[in-house]
Protein backbone atom coordinates (compact mmCIF):
# COMPACT_ATOMS: atom_id res chain seq x y z
CA UNK A 1 0.00 0.00 0.00
CA UNK A 2 1.27 3.50 -0.82
CA UNK A 3 0.48 6.72 1.04
CA UNK A 4 1.79 10.09 -0.12
CA UNK A 5 1.19 13.60 1.12
CA UNK A 6 2.61 17.09 1.27
CA UNK A 7 4.09 17.82 4.68
CA UNK A 8 5.56 21.31 4.24
CA UNK A 9 5.10 24.14 1.76
CA UNK A 10 7.76 26.82 1.18
CA UNK A 11 8.04 29.81 -1.17
CA UNK A 12 9.63 27.83 -4.03
CA UNK A 13 9.30 24.18 -2.96
CA UNK A 14 7.28 21.66 -0.99
CA UNK A 15 8.08 18.46 0.87
CA UNK A 16 6.39 15.19 -0.07
CA UNK A 17 6.32 12.22 2.30
CA UNK A 18 5.86 8.73 0.88
CA UNK A 19 5.13 5.60 2.90
CA UNK A 20 5.23 2.13 1.34
CA UNK A 21 3.60 -0.59 3.41
CA UNK A 22 4.17 -4.22 2.46
CA UNK A 23 1.04 -6.23 1.71
CA UNK A 24 2.73 -9.62 1.44
CA UNK A 25 5.84 -11.12 2.95
CA UNK A 26 7.34 -11.64 6.36
CA UNK A 27 7.96 -7.99 7.29
CA UNK A 28 5.39 -5.41 8.36
CA UNK A 29 7.93 -2.58 8.49
CA UNK A 30 6.99 0.39 6.27
CA UNK A 31 9.48 2.31 4.15
CA UNK A 32 9.31 6.08 4.72
CA UNK A 33 10.78 8.53 2.20
CA UNK A 34 10.68 12.33 2.05
CA UNK A 35 11.68 14.45 -0.91
CA UNK A 36 11.73 18.16 -1.70
CA UNK A 37 9.92 19.09 -4.91
CA UNK A 38 10.78 22.33 -6.68
CA UNK A 39 8.99 23.70 -9.73
CA UNK A 40 11.46 24.83 -12.39
CA UNK A 41 10.88 27.38 -15.13
CA UNK A 42 11.54 25.57 -18.45
CA UNK A 43 12.92 28.72 -20.08
CA UNK A 44 15.52 29.97 -17.61
CA UNK A 45 15.82 26.98 -15.25
CA UNK A 46 15.05 29.12 -12.21
CA UNK A 47 12.80 28.08 -9.35
CA UNK A 48 9.15 29.03 -9.71
CA UNK A 49 7.13 30.33 -6.78
CA UNK A 50 4.55 28.10 -5.13
CA UNK A 51 1.45 30.19 -5.75
CA UNK A 52 -1.61 30.34 -3.53
CA UNK A 53 -3.48 28.24 -6.13
CA UNK A 54 -0.82 25.49 -5.96
CA UNK A 55 -0.75 25.64 -2.15
CA UNK A 56 -4.55 25.44 -1.98
CA UNK A 57 -4.60 22.44 -4.33
CA UNK A 58 -1.96 20.60 -2.28
CA UNK A 59 -4.00 21.21 0.87
CA UNK A 60 -7.22 20.09 -0.85
CA UNK A 61 -5.55 16.87 -2.03
CA UNK A 62 -4.30 16.20 1.50
CA UNK A 63 -7.77 16.67 2.95
CA UNK A 64 -9.40 14.49 0.27
CA UNK A 65 -6.87 11.70 0.90
CA UNK A 66 -8.30 11.20 4.39
CA UNK A 67 -11.34 9.62 2.77
CA UNK A 68 -9.27 7.02 0.91
CA UNK A 69 -6.80 5.79 3.56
Amino acid sequence: MVTIGTTEIFATSFVVALRLRPIYGDSDDPLDITRVVQLVDPIDGGARAITEAIRDELIALEHAARHFN
